[in-house]
């Protein structure tokens, strides 16, 4: 890539793409990797988000999507088998990551694993330095800031309808048996029955994880430290599997039904483990309800919940100590702990408000 073309320059390639075994039964294998020049670094970047993007793409007959230029007004890029076209988005513009998905089910009565949209919330039209690009409700693809790219050429999103096309492979049985080895060995994983729950409390008991911005590495409330415990924390709500193609991970993604508070009865994505500590302890919450309903309206806004908990926890320590003031913040106290006040901040943050 030439020296002059920059991360937000229109020459910029931003580039979808599926692997050689998406549409396959092989665990793992649905992944959409984004390859760019990022916002963060204006370096290159490769960032990987699952569910059936991957495989849609390839039942399309395609491998991947390039996309370079800028569209003189906002369009998302359509894909229908040998349709491929790009339509007005100025529905879409304001929309989260859910809605999103949800308006373009309804306008082409799809449901269920029959589109899928992968694109940018608020934050990646208003050009964030940390957004991402998000799809199927909870899969993200975050690094780099892939979702300020996209923005920056006036793409909402591309939804691709589940191609008509199958995928043929030289040696069916071979493949098989390979999918049966590595489907074993990932069954004696830890991860296979409750995904990558168990790591903010693994870092905790080795004095790794962080609590109230690195200021600490004591959980907030130290007698709900059990509420950390995998089992319990599944437990806690209503639950069903929301696994990506041709993965058995069943332990691995989940949606859960929020049992209380506010909130109460909402649909959240179950976050992963950096989003229970990014949107947990690193800003002094303690409530898995919270955290998990925080966690989502990240992903809907359209940012990195690794840089958005820092971020946030950052903006806490300097209201706590003086540095930063309820009137620089619009009126916000950002107390520790205080998940409103972090989704007011993250909805300011997102929509430039």
């Amino acid at each position: 890539v030439p020296e002059e073309v920059t991360w937000d320059h229109p020459e910029n390639r931003l580039i979808m793409g599926s692997g050689p075994l998406a549409g396959t039964p092989v665990w793992g294998t649905g992944s959409l990797n984004v390859v760019t020049r990022g916002a963060m670094t204006n370096g290159a970047v490769m960032t990987n988000a699952q569910g059936f993007f991957g495989s849609n793409l390839k039942y399309s007959g395609y491998d991947a999507i390039v996309l370079q230029g800028q569209a003189k007004k906002w369009v998302y890029v359509y894909i229908n088998d040998d349709v491929v076209e790009l339509r007005d988005a100025s529905h879409l513009l304001g929309k989260d990551t859910w809605e999103m998905q949800d308006t373009l089910q309804a306008e082409y009565g799809l449901s269920g694993h029959q589109m899928s949209v992968y694109g940018i919330g608020p934050a990646g039209e208003n050009i964030v330095r940390f957004a991402i690009i998000e799809g199927d409700y909870g899969h993200v693809a975050s690094k780099n800031g892939v979702g300020a790219v996209l923005g920056k050429k006036h793409v909402k999103c591309v939804a691709i309808v589940r191609g008509s096309r199958a995928v043929r492979v030289h040696d069916t049985a071979g493949l098989l048996q390979a999918a049966d080895v590595i489907a074993h060995e990932l069954k004696q994983t830890p991860t296979y029955e409750y995904g990558t729950l168990g790591g903010p409390l693994r870092n905790n008991r080795s004095g790794a994880l962080s609590v109230k911005n690195l200021t600490t590495n004591i959980y907030p409330v130290p007698e709900r430290l059990d509420d950390l415990e995998p089992a319990q924390l599944r437990q806690k709500f209503l639950h069903r599997g929301h696994q990506c193609s041709g993965c058995g991970m069943r332990g691995h993604c989940h949606i859960l039904v929020l049992p209380e508070g506010r909130q109460e009865g909402a649909l959240v994505d179950e976050a992963e483990s950096e989003g229970i500590a990014m949107c947990g302890p690193q800003i002094g919450s303690v409530d898995t309800a919270d955290v998990m309903w925080l966690n989502t309206q990240v992903d809907k806004a359209g940012v990195d919940v690794n840089e958005w908990g820092w971020l946030c926890g950052w903006v806490m320590e300097g209201y706590e100590k003086g540095y930063i003031t309820k009137e620089q913040l619009g009126g916000l106290e950002m107390k520790w702990g205080d998940v409103e006040a972090a989704n007011q901040l993250l909805q300011m943050m997102s929509r430039r408000e």
